[in-house]
């Protein structure tokens, strides 16, 4: 099967799926991630805003699991197609919608060196 249709299967599997089942899934996901050992450890961790039907780190983010951490989120480059930098990131700080659809911190002061980065959480479509 060809990526572009393996893509579209695992997207048309994927939003089948009941709000009820998504929001367990993200439970699960938060509940193994906020024991893992890396969460624990990491300092500054990259995360995502999900979209409609990807996996909502929503309750972790906002946890106390997350207290003394440093948020940061990508922000898609308007100038330079398929590049993204990092920023960082807290709950309280308002974002806009890109053209993707996609959150990002409105604020975008100083961008995040990828060193800095202890551990990077991406959405996965699915895995084969």
């Amino acid at each position: 099967m060809h990526k572009t249709q393996h893509r579209q299967s695992l997207k048309a599997q994927r939003a089948t799926l009941t709000s009820a089942q998504r929001a367990y899934a993200s439970e699960q996901c938060i509940e193994a991630l906020g024991q893992h050992a890396a969460w624990q450890q990491a300092k500054d961790i990259a995360i995502y805003q999900a979209t409609a039907d990807e996996l909502c780190l929503h309750a972790l983010i906002t946890s106390p699991a997350a207290d003394g951490k440093q948020l940061h989120l990508p922000v898609i480059h308007p100038n330079h197609k398929g590049q993204m930098a990092f920023y960082p990131w807290h709950t309280d700080m308002p974002c806009v919608i890109n053209r993707f659809g996609i959150s990002e911190p409105s604020q975008q002061t100083c961008v995040t060196h990828i060193e800095q980065i202890d551990l990077m959480l991406v959405p996965c479509l699915g895995l084969t």
